[in-house]
């Protein structure tokens, strides 16, 4: 995919594509989210993530908030190298005519269970707002329906970090919170929750309290739970030596799953840490996944903290 495009024929393209979804009265706000973009017609919004998602070719907009200090540490940091472990490749860094605020952008791929996905993100600020938008694209959809390299490109050109964020009802509720604040959006329609109530550190904070509720992006039936959830207590980031003390079967607001309760080290080995994670089955397909984590003295009352958060679990009516 070849990312150098002339403005002219992409804002061309972008109107006739997208029927000038571009333009800033057509832009579409997120709930729970700053960001506005002028989407395609075809895609609608959704309280599986923060953004839109075509039913049809299971193409999907995906957006993460985030402070300006979180460009910084990504926008300083994101290279082909680091998308590949994420198992992004062929990463091209490409440029988006028009767009006067900081940003970096790659398009690249991905192999998922659905076929190769051609991806385009791009990470931006506007003043002390920041967001990562991530267009996912099936290779075969490509070209179709408005879904162009150029339209696309047109599309992320144009979107807009506003300063408040828009009204939204979360999808799920917490009961429960012990010392910890509600920190905010990540990853979609996830949120975080901090001693301090703040999202991402000025400076990293390996170790550092906190718990995470994210619904999978994916509505796919999860399939085989069970070993889903054995596998991602081991693939938390930034964590090694991983060692599983106890697992067991759950039911949640009327949801099965599975607890795992572990020890393991992150910030490079040097801080030794307890987890917690929870996957619970969502009623229309795919799964929500807590993980809890925890250092210093008092790591293991706050554990059973964690376990009395996830507990507290419920989908919003």
């Amino acid at each position: 995919m070849r990312i150098e495009r002339c403005f002219a024929a992409t804002a061309a393209l972008a109107i006739s594509l997208f029927g000038n979804a571009a333009s800033a009265q057509d832009l579409r706000p997120i709930a729970g989210s700053r960001v506005a973009i002028g989407v395609p017609a075809q895609f609608s919004a959704t309280d599986r993530f923060a953004g839109f998602i075509d039913e049809k070719t299971n193409a999907s907009i995906v957006v993460m908030d985030m402070p300006a200090a979180g460009f910084e540490q990504i926008a300083g940091s994101l290279s082909p190298e680091v998308l590949a472990t994420r198992g992004i490749t062929n990463a091209k860094r490409g440029t988006l005519s028009g767009r006067a605020d900081p940003y970096v952008y790659f398009t690249g791929e991905q192999a998922s269970p659905i076929g190769k996905i051609a991806k385009f993100l791009m990470v931006a600020r506007h003043g002390p707002n920041a967001a990562m938008i991530t267009v996912n694209v099936p290779a075969d959809a490509i070209d179709k329906n408005g879904l162009t390299v150029p339209a696309i490109e047109a599309m992320l050109a144009k979107v807009d970090i506003r300063a408040e964020p828009a009204a939204a009802q979360s999808p799920f509720r917490l009961g429960y919170l012990g010392p910890l604040k509600d920190a905010g959006a990540v990853g979609g329609a996830g949120r975080i929750y901090t001693l301090d109530g703040t999202g991402a550190p000025a400076t990293p904070m390996p170790g550092r309290t906190l718990f995470i509720v994210v619904p999978s992006l994916n509505p796919t039936p999860a399939g085989d739970l069970s070993a889903l959830a054995d596998r991602a207590i081991k693939e938390i980031g930034d964590t090694s030596d991983v060692s599983v003390t106890a697992r067991r079967a759950v039911t949640i607001a009327g949801l099965q799953g599975f607890e795992h309760l572990a020890t393991a080290r992150t910030g490079e080995g040097t801080v030794e840490i307890v987890l917690i994670q929870v996957v619970l089955a969502h009623p229309k397909g795919g799964y929500i996944r807590m993980v809890g984590q925890a250092s210093g003295d008092g790591r293991q009352a706050m554990l059973a903290d964690f376990q009395k958060i996830a507990q507290s679990f419920s989908l919003a009516p």
